[in-house]
């Protein structure tokens, strides 16, 4: 099991489970035992691209939904893009690009 204990709260997290699902979701909080998660979204494969989806779709859409670590295989923080992504679909604003070579 590998999880990042340096993860700071808020920021946008990826999440390998014991049953081969992987999903990126921000992080609310976590204690030895479980992690504390908002709007995990899950991957899907579409025809030549990847999509979000909700993770729960039974949950409310701000629930904040506590994991066991148990179960966790991965906890890292998110690749930029793909969090940007997240951010994009979960909050319906879209981010400014910032590729400035200053």
């Amino acid at each position: 099991m590998l999880i990042e204990k340096n993860i700071s709260e808020n920021s946008i997290v990826g999440i390998k489970v014991a049953t081969g699902e992987e999903m990126i979701a921000k992080l609310i909080s976590q204690n030895e035992d479980s992690i504390k998660v908002k709007k995990p979204m899950a991957f899907v494969r579409m025809q030549q691209s990847m999509g979000l989806m909700p993770w729960m779709a039974t949950s409310e859409p701000d629930a904040e939904l506590s994991i066991d670590k148990k179960f966790i295989m991965v906890l890292t923080t998110c690749e930029k893009t793909l969090a940007n992504q997240y951010i994009e679909t979960t909050s319906g604003i879209k981010l400014a690009k910032t590729d400035l070579n200053v």
